[in-house]
């Protein structure tokens, strides 16, 4: 408040107006003209009309300043020079600051001049603006020569890093050449082992057949004649010329001429009406696949035939089942008794077809139903997996040959000996039962 107080209280300086009208140059107060308002105002026509009309240019207003002094343009200043080139002796244009008269040859020369500059200003933008478009095309020329080196930079990294990989590729693949080549090497042992595996089992085979020929043909040979019958015919009864297994006792180890016993009923046992027929179910037709199976059950070993055989037991009860059906050739069990024994040829006459699937090699059987029959024929030309021997047949015998010195005990001990021994090798039991009594018969009439 204070120093509102002292600034409020300090006299006011007088402006530069008010003093020109404090101090006159002749004590009076000075006034503007009209003059001097119009070339204020910078009214060139005004000025003009007042200069032809007589007003004093040489006049000094308030700011001790003449007319022409407060021109703010050069239109007005013009006007003042062109009535001093019209009015040379008019008025003391000194005293009026006129600077020269401006007449017509003043003004046109004047305006040459302008129309000189102003063509060299238009010049020296025609030149600015190519000069300016020599730059934009110079940065154009430069932006893309900078976008190709770039490019072309881009480019030769690119490559470098295609050669790059190639090299790291080529590397790798150098250092697994060794690899591979061993992994090659096994593989080419592995199938020369297997190929001579089959080689061998097939000459093997081809060996058996030659040699003995097939188990069909052998069972459809005559069966070796017990006493008392001629070849090719079934063995006949005690004291009868009858069909059927032989009847045991001392009349069989006497021979086939030695008299039946009193009241046998015409070769027949007393009390024992008709001799007991044992027969074995005929096997299935042969086929290829029993052909083969019968080739494959000289040639191969039990334990190996023991797995074809349980293959196929599996498709025969099962034959829906996919995993039956589909055999892995690359398995170590499946490759020791199928593959390198040779019995992948009767699992392909049977219908199962050797094939390529997921990268590995397969043996599938695509109908089952259909290969029913000859995975019968096989299976009754494979010896079968060994059951519990069933107690040997009761043989009987007729009262004459109980009695007598024990021949018929000892002949009954032979045909158990042998039932157990075929069976053992897997012969069915009714099979077994025959054959036994007809090896023991054989026996005896060779000991007698």
């Amino acid at each position: 408040r204070r120093a509102g107080a002292k600034q409020a209280a300090k006299p006011k300086r007088p402006q530069p107006e008010e003093e020109a009208e404090a101090y006159a140059w002749d004590g009076e107060k000075l006034e503007d003209a009209p003059l001097h308002e119009a070339s204020a105002a910078g009214d060139t026509e005004r000025v003009s009309r007042l200069l032809a009309e007589g007003a004093d240019p040489t006049a000094v207003g308030r700011r001790r300043k003449t007319p022409y002094e407060l021109a703010r343009d050069r239109a007005t200043r013009d006007a003042f020079r062109r009535h001093m080139a019209s009015h040379p002796g008019q008025w003391d244009w000194a005293a009026a600051a006129v600077p020269s008269a401006l007449t017509e040859e003043l003004e046109a020369a004047q305006a040459a001049r302008r129309e000189a500059k102003e063509a060299q200003r238009r010049e020296r933008e025609r030149e600015r603006k190519k000069e300016r478009k020599k730059e934009k095309r110079k940065e154009a020329a430069e932006t893309k020569r900078a976008a190709a080196e770039e490019e072309a930079r881009a480019a030769e990294a690119a490559a470098r890093e295609v050669a790059a990989r190639e090299a790291a590729a080529a590397a790798a693949a150098a250092r697994a050449g060794g690899a591979e080549a061993k992994l090659r090497q096994a593989r080419e042992r592995e199938r020369e082992r297997r190929a001579a595996a089959a080689a061998a089992a097939e000459a093997r085979l081809a060996a058996l057949s030659v040699g003995g020929g097939s188990i069909a043909q052998q069972q459809q040979r005559p069966a070796a004649p017990a006493f008392g019958g001629a070849a090719g015919q079934p063995a006949p009864a005690f004291g009868g010329g009858g069909a059927g297994p032989p009847v045991f006792g001392r009349g069989a180890l006497a021979g086939a001429e030695q008299p039946p016993p009193p009241g046998d009923g015409g070769g027949a046992v007393e009390g024992q009406g008709a001799p007991r027929q044992v027969s074995a179910p005929p096997p299935p037709p042969a086929g290829p696949a029993g052909e083969v199976a019968a080739r494959l059950a000289s040639a191969v070993d039990a334990a190996h035939l023991s797995v074809v055989v349980k293959l196929l037991g599996n498709v025969k009860r099962e034959p829906g089942s996919e995993k039956f059906r589909r055999l892995r050739l690359a398995n170590a069990k499946i490759q020791a008794a199928v593959v390198d024994t040779g019995a992948l040829a009767l699992l392909q006459a049977v219908g199962f077809a050797v094939r390529e699937e997921g990268g590995e090699r397969v043996a599938a059987l695509d109908d089952a139903t259909a290969a029913l029959p000859a995975i019968d024929a096989a299976l009754a030309r494979l010896p079968q997996p060994p059951a519990p021997a069933p107690a040997a047949p009761a043989l009987a015998a007729p009262p004459a040959a109980e009695a007598g010195a024990g021949g018929g005990a000892q002949l009954e001990a032979a045909v158990a000996e042998e039932f157990r021994r075929l069976v053992a090798q897997g012969v069915p039991p009714t099979e077994a039962s025959a054959q036994a009594q007809a090896n023991a018969c054989a026996a005896g009439q060779e000991q007698q």
